[in-house]
């Protein structure tokens, strides 16, 4: 979403508090071999059109008069869910992850990396309850103009998961059922649907599933502020 140009960053462990101007190279960190990686580009294709939509949308839905009115985007849910997994394993191995100000090193315990590869690369299965949520209540209202943020959710020193959120919209990889109200989270929702409070055009971004998939998630734009935070720990 960067198109190549340097980015504000903060919250990394080396920053100590700082904020910087960075390219977008600099946050690389080369973990996988070249076949690998190619292996993995189908999902970073998945993600990029997920974001690049749900930007479109919310940028449309804070003008006055929405230029474009409903919108339909579609992506492949399986691959979107992988790409949040190879996000924050990538972002842990690279020590971009932190908690209370110190680097996260380590996955859930239980957490198999021989099935997370599996899972990975060869189309394996998930453990009940695992995969991508999203960060927040449905029929969420928001308001806010929001930034891009990784949020991991740390238990006890491991890794559980990872939230990212694009403005208003945060989705998430759990190793596991978050915690707290079961009617905060939806497991792998059928669509994401941002509305306007004064209209009635709803904009979509729909995942498409291999197996089994929950409700529909609606959010809700009632004006300009600053984002509600996810319960995202």
């Amino acid at each position: 979403m960067a198109n190549d140009e340097p980015i504000t960053v903060l919250g990394m462990p080396w920053q100590k508090g700082s904020t910087h101007q960075l390219p977008v190279s600099a946050l690389a960190a080369n973990i996988l071999c070249q076949r690998h990686n190619s292996a993995l580009s189908p999902l970073d294709a998945s993600a990029s059109i997920t974001f690049r939509a749900l930007w479109h949308f919310q940028e449309d839905q804070r003008r006055v008069s929405d230029l474009h009115g409903a919108e339909f985007a579609l992506v492949n849910g399986d691959d979107l869910e992988r790409w949040l997994l190879k996000l924050l394993w990538g972002a842990m191995a690279a020590g971009a992850l932190s908690h209370e100000g110190n680097p996260v090193r380590a996955l859930r315990s239980s957490a198999s990396k021989e099935a997370l590869l599996d899972y990975l690369f060869r189309d394996g299965t998930l453990p009940e309850g695992w995969g991508l949520y999203m960060a927040g209540p449905p029929d969420r209202l928001f308001s806010g103009e929001g930034q891009v943020a990784i949020r991991p959710l740390v238990y006890r020193g491991e890794l559980w998961g990872a939230g990212v959120e694009a403005g208003a919209v945060g989705v998430r990889f759990a190793f596991g059922t978050p915690d707290g109200d079961p009617r905060y989270v939806v497991r792998r929702p059928m669509q994401i649907e941002l509305a306007r409070a004064d209209a009635p055009e709803l904009k979509v971004l729909a995942l498409a599933w291999k197996g089994s998939f929950g409700p529909p998630v609606t959010q809700t734009r009632v004006g300009d502020g600053t984002a509600t935070d996810f319960p995202t720990s």
